[in-house]
């Protein structure tokens, strides 16, 4: 018999599995099977990059985990609140969702690396965060030329250990190093928030 994974599962499997690798599962409206399960994510993992949604239909932490709740405010931060604040339509939203490219573990649960493209403005933003603080790496064609009015500090290198779960092609130097590509620390999200923002403005980005 083979694995059950559920429709919506496997509807996600078709953009990043083979015709025949999909062949080896079987649709279901119940829950996929653990063994499907384990599958899923070790391809996942295998072949980045994929899609917040895709990955966290088979990345759910156990519910017992004391995080298990900051983890899904996490997700819902990137890809809805900063979605929403790069792209006013929702079509576009949708289409352009983070991919998540790496992962890491922080109090038991495993973690995305999410990187946000914006290919029309040449923007690309790499970030993950512990539960402790948020490391974010800024690649932009235009020279961003702002002042960050010291919601992080612009001359402080991080080091690539300190950048849980980057790909060590995405950590980049200070802010005042080169303000093309950097990669700074933030405590607080709605700190956060306003740097994308002030980004986002300064780009033109509507």
């Amino acid at each position: 018999m083979k694995p059950q994974v559920n429709y919506a599962i496997l509807e996600d499997m078709a953009r990043y599995f083979r015709e025949e690798e999909l062949s080896e599962y079987e649709s279901t409206c119940g829950e996929t099977s653990p063994d499907a399960l384990a599958q899923i994510r070790e391809h996942y993992d295998n072949h980045p990059p994929v899609d917040i949604t895709a990955w966290v239909r088979v990345n759910v932490p156990d519910e017992s985990l004391i995080y298990a709740k900051q983890f899904a405010n996490q997700v819902v931060f990137v890809r809805d609140i900063l979605g929403r604040l790069l792209w006013y339509d929702v079509i576009e939203r949708v289409s352009n969702q983070p991919n998540v490219i790496s992962t890491h573990v922080s109090k038991s649960v495993k973690l995305p690396v999410y990187q946000i493209i914006h290919k029309k403005f040449g923007l690309e933003i790499v970030l993950s965060n512990n539960f402790y603080y948020w490391v974010v790496s800024i690649k932009s064609e235009k020279p961003i030329s702002l002042d960050f009015m010291g919601l992080f500090d612009e001359t402080d290198e991080v080091p690539y250990y300190f950048c849980y779960g980057f790909p060590r092609d995405k950590v980049y130097g200070s802010y005042v190093s080169n303000n093309s590509k950097f990669t700074f620390e933030i405590r607080d999200e709605y700190q956060l928030y306003v740097v994308i923002f002030l980004i986002k403005n300064f780009l033109d980005i509507k």
